[in-house]
């Protein structure tokens, strides 16, 4: 098969979720930048574009610092360029717009800084963070005094931190979900083809597809050629770009063909897992980490291919390839992780070898008839 050439996202140069913050002293945005990391759960990295006020060398144009775990990093000059892909490591990335480009931004408003007009900002600004006894400038806003147009407003005086701004970003930039049913195994244990056991009245790839029509997803059935040739090529199938590394190469495969989509991934092999369980996953989707997996009570780990994985994993995970290394549960190891648990704990059963597959059969059928 004949690929087309990988897209690219739209957020394309620029991290999804990065916003720009105006208005106050750049003192004042550090400070306001480093309590709202102190926030953020641990694990989840906040990263900050500022200009350089000192003058440490000739490049030194450009800060980039970020707090991990309560250790803050500086980095400057070549090293803070926002096309590199240190950016797409870190969950929220703020920029300094006094002196950055920043897509979306946020006014601050605390009263220690006169407002000044910034025309390059102000058409990008969706949101106002009014500091404690600065209620009185949403009012000169609705005047229409000022070229904001009904930026959403956010009050220290109700309690509103600039963390809730952030998670009320993170929100509206939400990657939209596309799923990936991965169905392109060698089935070597089941000695059979794992996407076609009937376990609900039709091949499981078809239950699964139909659960995503219901659901209104878009769905891909990620297999491997001979799949790809035997099922007639048919719209949906996404036959692997990457060969021969698992689960692994439908992942890549699918971030390839949609940028800037999560994909919402999902083995063959989990004959319990089904519409209740799907929406579960979805509804507990975090905003902050990179990826929301099921996860067993009884397993020291969650289950990489019963996950949303967000699409700032792609380039960790094509990083992840070049090293060698193939597996998805180790992967998750490195990123940021929410493990969900599933409302039933048979959900996650594995149906790998005809034993477990006939089990199921028997325990399903008996389930019916009592």
């Amino acid at each position: 098969m004949k690929f087309n050439k990988p897209l690219s996202p739209d957020y394309q140069g620029v991290h999804r979720i990065a916003l720009g913050l105006w208005g106050t002293g750049c003192s004042a945005l550090r400070l306001f930048v480093k309590e709202a990391a102190a926030t953020l759960p641990p694990g989840i990295s906040l990263a900050f574009l500022d200009a350089s006020h000192e003058n440490v060398n000739s490049d030194a144009c450009s800060k980039f610092e970020y707090y991990h775990n309560n250790d803050f990093i500086e980095i400057y000059g070549k090293a803070a360029d926002k096309n590199s892909y240190s950016w797409q490591q870190h969950e929220f990335v703020l920029v300094n717009a006094h002196h950055h480009h920043a897509e979306m931004s946020c006014l601050i408003i605390d009263g220690k800084k006169p407002y000044k007009p910034m025309p390059e900002q102000e058409g990008k600004t969706h949101y106002v963070w009014l500091k404690e006894g600065m209620e009185a400038f949403e009012e000169q806003l609705a005047q229409g005094n000022f070229p904001i147009q009904k930026p959403i407003c956010f009050y220290e005086s109700r309690g509103h931190t600039l963390k809730d701004v952030l998670m009320h970003h993170a929100n509206q930039k939400r990657a939209p979900l596309h799923a990936l049913i991965l169905t392109g195994g060698r089935s070597t244990r089941m000695g059979s083809d794992k996407s076609e056991i009937d376990y609900h009245g039709q091949a499981q790839r078809e239950f699964l597809a139909a659960v995503m029509e219901e659901l209104n997803l878009p769905y891909s059935l990620s297999c491997n050629h001979e799949q790809y040739v035997a099922w007639g090529a048919r719209e949906n199938l996404l036959p692997d770009r990457f060969q021969g590394f698992g689960p692994l190469s439908g992942m890549l495969t699918a971030f390839c063909e949609f940028p800037g989509k999560a994909l919402l991934v999902l083995a063959c092999d989990l004959p319990c897992m089904d519409e209740e369980a799907i929406k579960h996953l979805i509804q507990s989707r975090s905003l902050l980490h990179k990826v929301s997996a099921y996860r067993d009570a009884s397993k020291s780990y969650a289950d990489p291919l019963a996950a949303i994985w967000e699409p700032e994993t792609y380039p960790f995970l094509l990083q992840y390839l070049s090293r060698g290394k193939t597996c998805p549960r180790r992967a998750i190891e490195h990123l940021s992780l929410l493990e969900v648990t599933p409302r039933h704990p048979e959900v996650l059963l594995n149906a790998n070898t005809p034993q477990e597959r006939d089990a199921f059969r028997y325990n399903r059928k008996h389930e019916h008839q009592g």
